[in-house]
């Protein structure tokens, strides 16, 4: 039941023009750049997102502006925006 009282369905809100659904196949956003890595089905990676040697388990997500070099991400991950994920090495000497 609605929160009006009524017992109709919510509207249904429609899908952004500029986003695909998703699907079995990655989605990739077009700014978005994959080297030699492996996504999983029903996954998606967001814009301006760089992704090398990485693999990505089904049901899984990286939004926009985010670095993933070398890893393994699991299934039903959620990576947030502008997220590094091994970055280059940092100095500790300081």
């Amino acid at each position: 039941m609605a929160s009006n009282g009524s017992s109709e369905a919510p509207p249904h809100r429609p899908m952004r023009a500029d986003k695909p659904p998703l699907g079995p196949d990655p989605s990739v956003h077009p700014t978005a750049a994959i080297v030699d890595s492996t996504l999983g089905a029903w996954t998606e990676i967001g814009a301006d997102t760089r992704i090398q040697e990485t693999v990505m388990g089904d049901y899984s997500y990286v939004c926009e502006g985010c670095q993933v070099i070398y890893a393994t991400i699991g299934k039903f991950c959620s990576i947030a925006a502008h997220a590094r994920i091994n970055p280059g090495n940092h100095p500790l000497h300081r």
